[in-house]
C-alpha cells in the first residue's frame, strides 16, 4: 500500500502525465485506431486514440453498457455501444480533440462511433473543436428518428428531438459554423444563426433566423461549463497541444513545481488517508 505522503512526492513530469492521459482509457475501455476500424491480426501497428469520457455530471444520469445500467460518473470512458440517459440531470462528454457534447435533461444518447452519435430523445449541444485548423476538424453526424444532422467543421450546434403525438420532429440550430439536416425526402444546408426542423417522411423546413442571444436553462448551463473549461490552465503550458484540453482537470487535482533535474513536476493533491486506485475509473 502506498501512503498519501509517499504518493504526494512521486515524480509526474510532463512526459509521464502526457503518457498517462494518452493511455488512461485503455484499462476498462477498448481503444480503437484513429480511423475507428478494428485492427487485423498481423497488421502493422496503428495509432490508437483514447475514447471520449464523461467530464461532468450534474444530477441523475446512467450509462447502459452490455445490458447493464450504472450511474454515470465523472472520468468514466464513453465507448461505442454505450447509451447515456439523463433524467433530472445533465452531462458533459469531452472528446480527445477538445470537442464537447453537452446533454440536457430527459435525453437518451447512443455513442456509435468516434464521430457518430444517435439522439433518441431530448436535446444536446455539440461544440466541435478545430477553429485554429478548420480543414482538420472532425465532421460529426447526429442521427435522430426523423433526420440526420451533419456538421461542416468547427462550430456550435444544438439538436433537439421533439416527441409529437404520432411521430417526432428534429430541430437543428446552428449557433456557429455550418451544418446540414437531411431526411429521405431532401436536405438543407444551414449557416450560423439559422434553424430548420424536419419530420419523418418530409423535407426539412426552410431556414429561419434563430435568436442565439435568447437563453434558456440549458443554454445557461452550457455557458457555465464552457467558462469552466476555457479558464487559462497553468497545466496547459506543460502539456503537448493535443492534451492541453486536460489542463483544467490537472489544475483542480494538483499543482506544478520546478524540481531539478526533472524540471517542472506535477504533484497530485490528496487528502490524509487517501489510497490509490480505491475510487474512480481507469
Amino acid at each position: 500500500m502506498v501512503s498519501s505522503r509517499l504518493f504526494n512526492r512521486l515524480i509526474f513530469t510532463p512526459s509521464i502525465v502526457a503518457g498517462c492521459l494518452s493511455i488512461g482509457g485503455a484499462v476498462g475501455a477498448q481503444q480503437r485506431p484513429v480511423d475507428g476500424a478494428p485492427q487485423e491480426i498481423g497488421a502493422p501497428p496503428v495509432e490508437y486514440a483514447p475514447p471520449p469520457h464523461i467530464a461532468f455530471v450534474d444530477g441523475n444520469a446512467t450509462i447502459e453498457r452490455d445490458g447493464l445500467s450504472e450511474p454515470a460518473a465523472a472520468n468514466a470512458p464513453f465507448e461505442p455501444g454505450d447509451r447515456l440517459r439523463t433524467a433530472a440531470g445533465r452531462v458533459e462528454v469531452l472528446f480527445p480533440d477538445g470537442t464537447v457534447l453537452d446533454v440536457d435533461q430527459n435525453s437518451a444518447v447512443d455513442f456509435q462511433a468516434p464521430t457518430l452519435v444517435r439522439l433518441n430523445d431530448g436535446r444536446v449541444t455539440l461544440i466541435v473543436a478545430g477553429v485554429n485548423n478548420p480543414a482538420d476538424a472532425p465532421r460529426f453526424q447526429i442521427d435522430t428518428p426523423a433526420a440526420s444532422a451533419r456538421t461542416g467543421g468547427p462550430g456550435e450546434y444544438r439538436i433537439t428531438v421533439l416527441k409529437l403525438r404520432y411521430d417526432s420532429e428534429t430541430e437543428l440550430d446552428v449557433l456557429r459554423g455550418s451544418a446540414s439536416l437531411e431526411t429521405d425526402r431532401g436536405a438543407i444546408a444551414l449557416r450560423a444563426g439559422e434553424r430548420t426542423t424536419a419530420r419523418d417522411g418530409e423535407e426539412p423546413s426552410a431556414a429561419e433566423v434563430v435568436n442565439s442571444a435568447r437563453y434558456d436553462d440549458f443554454d445557461l448551463w452550457t455557458l457555465e461549463r464552457r467558462d469552466a473549461r476555457v479558464v487559462p490552465a497553468q497545466s496547459a503550458q506543460y502539456l503537448p497541444e493535443d492534451l492541453s484540453v486536460y489542463g483544467a482537470t490537472l489544475d483542480q487535482s494538483g499543482s506544478w513545481e520546478d524540481m531539478q533535474p526533472y524540471g517542472y513536476v506535477w504533484f497530485p493533491a490528496v487528502a490524509p488517508g487517501w489510497r490509490p486506485y480505491y475510487h474512480g475509473h481507469w
